[in-house]
């Protein structure tokens, strides 16, 4: 392929084929539609609809009835089991245009007040820096939300004699900004090109780009700047590299971000002829997020992106001890080594002692297969769908003093002690 897209890009992010046999390939919480379905029932959520009624822009009742087809719509005629998350999504987008029509949407893209999001997440603004020195930034938004950074970004490129180009989605999306919404709010000077067909998910190869920009991609001379959970979740396999702002929401963006507990807005870049979704499979445990990507490069460089993770993991062990853990900075772990055949058996090994040494404290553990529970071996290397769980805990001697501490929401347990522990608390 040409333009803005590796030989190896294609349309969406996670097939839904490549969930089955889990409960992920009954739901879906992606970019705003929260849906799970069973043989006799749907459950359907839209919150940009949601939101569209809390403003007035549809009425409640409209709202309500929207749902109710969407439930019934889901249950008789969606299959769960094909194509990719993307189809989903638009396939409901179009059900939202033939009960509302586009300009409801629309009207979210003509609204230009607030500022730009502070970066509270992941920033790798430095690491980019010779990539923002490029001459031609490209500008793709998907959440209105983000126009305030847009506007930021793109008035620094034509200051800084940058040539700007803006994607925009189909004209009759309205949930992405058409050529018409992206011309009424940036400045005058900037390029905008558009795809065809998007209906709320851009397919990046579906840009035809002119001669000129496609040379100036050829010679890496560009960078897209993204903004928002689509805007993530389709850079991957591009031929050119891109920063993303992104405050992830649903579960594949808190999946590839690693940033699970907290509602945190990020700037995450994204390498030219990279893609995050062999080392974040949601069905098996992630082996490397954008998170410890980003703790790796800002340690060894841009190399780290496509370095095997379990080199890295011998590298740096501690970073990869708990990858659902997203304490910035990482909760340091020196003492972790990876050095067998298996991480998730020298991790194991690690934890047990760590609680063995511990006053009055017993490690259990077993691995139990389903239905029955008979005690098997775990296998930490398996790649294929085992009907079986594992089981860790601690036997607590009498006497030994124990304090139970109450959440208001899930928290990282290293994390939560390390914190406790620098507070003094």
């Amino acid at each position: 392929m040409t333009g803005l897209v590796d030989s190896a890009y294609t349309f969406g992010s996670y097939a839904r084929a490549d969930l089955g046999g889990t409960l992920l390939q009954r739901k879906l919480r992606d970019r705003g539609v929260s849906l799970t379905k069973s043989a006799t029932r749907a459950v359907f959520r839209d919150d940009i609809v949601r939101e569209l009624a809390r403003r007035g822009g549809v009425s409640a009742d409209a709202c309500e009835a929207y749902h109710e087809a969407a439930r019934d719509y889901l249950l008789r005629a969606v299959d769960l089991t094909v194509g990719v998350n993307e189809d989903i999504l638009r396939r409901f987008h179009a059900l939202r245009l033939d009960h509302f029509g586009d300009e409801v949407f629309r009207a979210a893209w003509r609204e230009k007040g607030g500022e730009a999001h502070g970066i509270d997440g992941i920033d790798q603004i430095s690491l980019a820096a010779a990539y923002i020195n490029r001459d031609v930034h490209f500008f793709y938004i998907s959440e209105s939300a983000f126009l305030p950074d847009l506007l930021r970004d793109v008035n620094a490129a034509l200051a800084a004699g940058k040539r700007a180009v803006c994607l925009a989605g189909d004209p009759a999306d309205g949930l992405l900004p058409g050529p018409e919404e992206i011309a009424l709010l940036l400045p005058a000077g900037v390029t905008v090109l558009y795809a065809p067909g998007t209906a709320g998910c851009m397919d990046f190869s579906q840009v035809t780009l002119p001669r000129d920009l496609e040379k100036d991609v050829d010679r890496d001379g560009a960078i897209l700047f993204g903004y928002g959970e689509d805007a993530l979740l389709a850079c991957h396999n591009l031929s050119l590299p891109a920063l993303v702002t992104i405050t992830p929401r649903g579960i594949p963006a808190k999946a590839v971000t690693g940033l699970f507990t907290r509602l945190l807005t990020s700037r995450i870049l994204i390498p030219a002829r990279f893609s995050i979704y062999p080392t974040v499979p949601l069905t098996r445990r992630t082996e490397l997020s954008y998170y410890q990507l980003a703790i790796l490069a800002e340690k060894y460089g841009e190399s780290v992106y496509f370095t095997p993770w379990r080199e890295l993991a011998r590298r740096d062990p501690g970073v990869f001890l708990n990858v659902y853990d997203d304490h910035l900075p990482p909760v340091p772990a020196t003492d972790f080594r990876f050095t067998g055949d298996s991480f998730g058996a020298d991790r194991a090994a690690w934890c047990a002692g760590k609680l063995a040494s511990m006053r009055g404290i017993k490690p259990l553990h077993g691995c139990f297969s389903l239905p029955d529970f008979t005690p098997v071996t775990e296998d930490w290397e398996a790649r294929e769908k085992r009907e079986q769980i594992l089981a860790d805990g601690v036997l607590v001697s009498p006497g030994t003093p124990v304090k139970v501490l109450p959440l208001a929401k899930a928290a990282a347990p290293r994390a939560l002690f390390f914190d406790r522990k620098e507070r003094g608390s």
